[in-house]
């Protein structure tokens, strides 16, 4: 297992297929086995507070990444969510982004994927007047570095409950979950 900090409220955790065997998961079963999943994730935090020194408070909330990797394990991100965020519901305020043609939406995508996924709590994909829409929920707020980033690829449009979904009300739906993540993955190779 390898653990690394990411930043001081981000951690990353490399299991091998054999790895996982031990643990007793597959990926494929992550979420058919809550019990054992919850096990195997209090687990790995337990043993990433003294590997890698992230030691979340026993209040705070994580948002957990898991996805397949190349070694046929699993890489598995924690986020520590800022205790403040139940106070400022702004910081997960969706942000809806346009690309003129498919490549352009791609390859924004893998880059904003490569550098900022750890700052998205989820995105979806829609086409609409001929337009690919991606609707973001940054962790860092919808002025921060990821819009900010994204907007070097795409044009913002609106930020917002309202924008978002308008576009998901009239859009044709391509990828309602993960659409980031989903694309790095199959265009990321």
């Amino acid at each position: 297992m390898i653990y690394k900090l990411v930043t001081g409220d981000k951690l990353k955790v490399i299991l091998t297929s054999e790895e996982m065997r031990v643990l007793g998961i597959t990926f494929e079963g992550l979420e058919r086995s809550l019990s054992q999943t919850k096990r195997v994730l209090l687990r790995l935090l337990d043993e990433a507070g003294d590997a890698a020194g992230f030691r979340p408070g026993p209040e705070a909330q994580l948002y957990i990444e898991v996805y397949p990797n190349e070694r046929r394990g699993c890489t598995i991100y924690f986020t520590a969510l800022p205790d403040e965020i139940e106070t400022a519901p702004e910081a997960f305020e969706p942000v809806v982004f346009t690309f003129a043609d498919c490549e352009a939406m791609i390859g924004a995508s893998l880059r904003l994927f490569r550098w900022f996924g750890h700052r998205l709590l989820r995105s979806a994909l829609y086409r609409f007047d001929g337009l690919y829409f991606l609707i973001i929920h940054p962790l860092d707020g919808a002025d921060g570095l990821t819009s900010g980033f994204l907007s070097e690829y795409g044009s913002r449009l609106r930020h917002g409950a309202l924008a978002a979904s308008y576009v998901e009300e009239h859009g044709l739906p391509i990828l309602t979950e993960r659409a980031v993540d989903t694309l790095s993955y199959y265009f990321d190779r």
